[in-house]
């Protein structure tokens, strides 16, 4: 073989292996993987070296034809069934590592996105153990979706509607602990779930009294209608949202939230879903 000949077989061959190994690398640092309805897939859960067989299985509700809830089999056994009087749509199941660590992510939603059910599981001992409900932490919250996975750490994007503020978005950051899952921070900032609208700045419509700390009464500072105030971050508590706002040199928390209709800013009203 001449010499350009085998330097141009042995280049395609250190190519091709070179693109095999980075498909190796690719695949093994996926960490979020979307799992279909009725398939089996097959994973070590609890990484003791066995791979479980696993299925998610849609189940109709006997009074409503159109909605359904989930059951997961683990090597053919019914090991975990979502919320049977949770009515809404196709039941989502993801696979997601961190670490050593493999959870399954089961979540659910009905009309206009709306989350009905989003948690976090992992097998010990032969059964399926809640380690975070998303919901729950959470709860003002009107969606949330897991969007990466390390060792350590795992990112929900999360979205609300409060009447006062509509649609904003942001990122909760949960720490990971073997099993332990725990939000990190009830304090974020947020963007607009709304294209080309800021949420930066409101313009108030009635006068609004801002306190020190969440949920006190304690006043910071009170401003009349017509005034601009900065929207700082959010601080979600419970199945409560409250804003940290701006004016001027001062700082202050106000409830905002889905369950509070109350208007505070002009022209919210023409952001909101029905």
């Amino acid at each position: 073989m001449k010499k350009k000949g085998i330097f141009q077989y042995v280049s395609k061959v250190t190519l091709m292996l070179s693109l095999a190994v980075c498909f190796t690398v690719s695949a093994k640092a996926k960490t979020i993987t979307d799992a279909k309805e009725g398939k089996t897939y097959k994973i070590d859960l609890d990484q003791d070296g066995v791979k479980e067989k696993v299925k998610l299985k849609h189940v109709t509700q006997e009074d409503s034809p159109d909605n359904v809830y989930g059951e997961v089999y683990i090597d053919g056994k019914k090991k975990y069934t979502t919320d049977t009087e949770a009515y809404g749509y196709g039941i989502n199941m993801k696979f997601v590592t961190c670490g050593d660590q493999v959870f399954i992510n089961l979540s659910q939603e009905t009309d206009n996105d709306i989350l009905l059910i989003n948690k976090l599981l992992y097998l010990k001992e032969d059964k399926l153990i809640e380690a975070v409900d998303f919901k729950s932490v959470e709860s003002g919250i009107r969606g949330c979706e897991i969007t990466s996975a390390k060792e350590g750490k795992i990112i929900v994007r999360c979205e609300a509607q409060p009447n006062q503020l509509a649609s904003i978005l942001w990122n909760s950051t949960y720490i990971v602990d073997g099993t332990k899952v725990t939000l990190k921070s009830h304090v974020h900032k947020v963007k607009s779930g709304i294209p080309d609208r800021s949420v930066s700045s409101f313009v108030t419509n009635k006068k609004l009294t801002f306190t020190t700390k969440v949920g006190n009464k304690t006043t910071a500072f009170k401003v009349g209608a017509g005034k601009k105030v900065q929207l700082i971050s959010i601080v979600t508590k419970g199945d409560k949202i409250y804003g940290y706002f701006k004016y001027g040199k001062k700082k202050g928390y106000v409830r905002v939230d889905p369950y509070y209709e109350k208007a505070y800013f002009k022209n919210v009203y023409k952001y909101l879903a029905g």
